[in-house]
């Protein structure tokens, strides 16, 4: 068995529920560092497996489980990609994944980012497995490029069409396994609230703007609900986004207006700070449904605050792929947006989600040290 072959009989293992915190890498950027033009996106650990909420354990035992889980590692589908599993004690680590094409025309970008991950760690604990997502003929001819840099760190390399595996050293003309569907480790990953989208871009559509003969109704209604606000005091804006939170939570419709509410709301500092005081890992995946529907009722000016909120609250769930598109999206509307420097040193810097609920920890001690409120958007203590 392959597993017996790398001394792992008894599987490998992920935590569903914390191993999804995607770290997102841009495409171009003079100050991006040096992985940036390949590496797009990096899953990592939302918390230790010792964390509070014991998280369920899915367990890899044979070839076509990797090829099954991997998806939902990422939350889409990926297509024209190596996807790196960085393993460490049979545990997940890390999983990056890099554009082919662009890893194919410097394949030691891929050894040079995990070296860089290397040094967090002890070298030795650090084994890879490597999954190539494309056609059978591009993806074998891409491996034959790349395999050379990986060269020591990859213990088992695949090759994937979206149809079928194949063993990356198997010779040409070999018959293909069928990629697996509906298996019991499927459904553990879907119980544990994973998803995949069918592709990258189809993740973004779900936080698209609203179509444009949309525009003028929504905002004459955000005029109407502003209007309405102003007459409730601070402690009413807390509470009606903490109703309209739970409402989406529990799987209610919302409309129109409650949507538009939610987003005016969280425009007021005070209502934002309360957020941050409340918003931890648990509580998250409640929030993704009410952000996204926000996003499809904001207009052009009035994205670049629910795009971080989102991310935010898509790094707290594990929704790594979903926290990288809000990321790319504000920082193209709106770069010096202080959240988005925010949602930089995130991905950058790799932060587990539990230094969120740390940072906020330090910053009302801090503020109760001094007789102030609670802190408003804690991107310093962040970025310590």
């Amino acid at each position: 068995m392959w597993l017996d072959r790398l001394g792992w009989a008894g599987g490998l293992s992920t935590a569903p529920s914390w191993g999804r915190g995607v770290m997102h890498s841009g495409v171009t950027s003079e100050s991006s560092g040096p992985f940036r033009s390949t590496v797009l996106d990096m899953t990592e650990p939302m918390t230790s497996p010792s964390s509070e909420r014991d998280p369920q354990t899915l367990t890899v035992r044979r070839p076509g489980d990797l090829v099954m889980l991997l998806p939902y590692l990422l939350g889409f589908q990926p297509a024209d990609s190596l996807v790196l599993l960085l393993l460490r004690q049979q545990e997940v680590h890390l999983t990056a994944r890099f554009d082919l094409f662009s890893l194919t025309a410097r394949p030691v970008a891929a050894s040079d980012f995990i070296d860089e991950v290397s040094r967090s760690v002890a070298p030795a604990q650090l084994r890879a497995l490597a999954v190539v997502y494309a056609p059978r003929p591009q993806a074998r001819a891409a491996w034959s490029v790349i395999e050379p840099a990986l060269a020591g760190w990859v213990d088992l390399a695949l090759l994937v069409d979206g149809a079928e595996w194949w063993p990356a050293d198997a010779p040409p003309g070999a018959p293909g396994r069928p990629c697996p569907r509906h298996s019991s480790l499927e459904a553990t990953a879907v119980g544990a609230g994973l998803s995949v989208a069918p592709s990258r871009q189809a993740l973004a559509d779900r936080i698209a703007p609203p179509a444009p003969e949309r525009e003028d109704d929504l905002l004459a209604r955000r005029l109407g609900l502003m209007a309405e606000l102003a007459e409730s005091s601070t402690g009413a804006w807390i509470e009606s986004l903490r109703d309209l939170v739970a409402r989406s939570g529990q799987g209610q419709t919302l409309s129109d207006d409650d949507c538009l509410r939610a987003g005016l709301l969280v425009e007021q500092t005070e209502v934002r700070d309360q957020l941050w005081l409340e918003l931890d890992a648990a509580s998250a995946p409640s929030q993704i449904r009410l952000w996204s529907e926000v996003l499809r009722r904001s207009v052009a000016g009035q994205r670049v605050l629910p795009l971080c909120v989102l991310g935010l609250v898509a790094w707290q769930a594990g929704q790594g792929a979903l926290l990288s598109i809000c990321h790319e999206r504000a920082a193209a509307l709106d770069p010096g947006f202080p959240l988005v420097g925010l949602l930089d040193t995130i991905r950058d810097r790799r932060l587990p989600p539990a230094s969120w609920q740390e940072s906020i920890r330090s910053a009302g001690a801090s503020n109760q040290a001094a007789g102030a409120g609670p802190p408003a958007d804690p991107a310093p203590d962040l970025e310590r």
